[in-house]
């Protein structure tokens, strides 16, 4: 009998009060998201399990103007939403986006199951200047590139006659003063040449216009060339340039010879220019699935604070107009990019004044 007043007058009265509580409190929460939805910037609409519009803000009508949007069906204004079940949305807490175009703009569109308040919510957001502005900077850096390609045929041409000129007179015996001028004006040339080739196979590649060669390549004789051509840099220089080759002299793949040729010359005229004093090693190995070419040198290494930039276009560890080494900072973005196109892998490994090593990987079938 005690036990049944309290509960009659003491336990249900309080289970009452709570439930009303959260009654109160669940209304006040569904005023404030209502206020919230109807003063959005955003298009907001609501829906219940029979797809059927039971909510749009002022930015909705807008949408659809002159449209009874209330009571609607909302697969008719959405046909993305034809896929799918009102009622297994708002039960199932569904979440999923889409993107909607009405005339010359654009949604972006968020669908959300709220099985509590027996709706589904849909939030959209105007995102066609975002996409304008996207779309101008990539004309912007279309345009660019096509201008770095455009250029660097213009600047290459006479390049061309004038290294091909100061070598003439190079040969011709004059005294070693003149011969000093002619030499430093094929060498100077030849720095612009290399700057410019630079600049015009990675536009190429952004541009889309860069066509791979994909063939049979007999590779050692193809690093074996670009190791007789630098042997005389590094002499200049004091430095003892190595070939190791640790394959067979025939041994074949099937990749663009080009792209290697260009990817092997960068990674050693950076070792070259790098190391005041030591060597260069150039290796070729192999596994049962690529060809690996390895080239190490004992230069002054790259900083960790560098590295995480390494092949980025136009970046140097050095910089400024005093800065000790010369090129234009598109070495390794090529390099990085040539490696994408034929499939291949490139690994680092250097410590600051301790040198550097290089690691191509390159697939025997591309």
């Amino acid at each position: 009998m005690i036990v049944y007043i309290y509960y009659r007058y003491a336990v249900i009265p309080l289970r009452k009060k709570h439930l009303e509580r959260e009654e109160t409190l669940e209304l006040r929460h569904s005023e404030l998201m209502d206020i919230f939805a109807k003063h959005s910037p955003d298009p907001i609409f609501r829906f219940n399990i029979k797809s059927k519009l039971i909510f749009a803000n002022d930015v909705a009508a807008r949408m659809y103007p002159g449209k009874q949007l209330l009571k609607t069906k909302v697969d008719s204004l959405f046909p993305k939403l034809k896929n799918h079940f009102a009622n297994e949305i708002i039960e199932r807490s569904e979440t999923f986006e889409f993107t909607l175009q009405i005339d010359n703009r654009y949604y972006q569109m968020i669908v959300v199951g709220l099985p509590k308040a027996k709706v589904g919510h849909i939030h959209g957001r105007d995102i066609t200047e975002l996409l304008n502005a996207l779309e101008k900077a990539q004309q912007a850096d279309k345009l660019k590139d096509n201008f770095l390609a455009q250029i660097s045929h213009e600047i290459r041409t006479p390049l061309n006659s004038i290294q091909g000129f100061a070598s003439m007179l190079v040969e011709k015996g004059f005294s070693e003063e003149y011969s000093h001028i002619f030499r430093s004006i094929e060498n100077n040339s030849k720095r612009i040449w290399r700057t410019v080739h630079l600049i015009l196979d990675y536009a190429s590649i952004r541009t889309g216009s860069y066509i791979l060669s994909k063939h049979e390549i007999i590779i050692v004789p193809v690093i074996k060339k670009l190791h007789s051509e630098f042997k005389s840099v590094a002499i200049e220089k004091n430095l003892e340039l190595k070939f190791n080759c640790n394959i067979s002299l025939e041994t074949k793949i099937n990749s663009d010879d080009g792209a290697i040729e260009q990817i092997c010359w960068n990674l050693i005229d950076n070792a070259i220019k790098f190391t005041h004093k030591g060597k260069i090693e150039i290796s070729l190995d192999s596994s049962p699935t690529d060809v690996i070419i390895t080239i190490e040198d004992t230069g002054i290494g790259i900083s960790d604070e560098y590295k995480k930039k390494l092949f980025t276009p136009f970046s140097q560890e050095f910089s400024g107009y005093s800065r000790p080494f010369e090129g234009a900072g598109l070495g390794l973005a090529l390099v990085k990019s040539l490696v994408s196109l034929i499939s291949a892998n490139i690994e680092m490994d250097s410590r600051s004044g301790k040198g550097t090593k290089f690691k191509v990987s390159i697939p025997i079938n591309m």
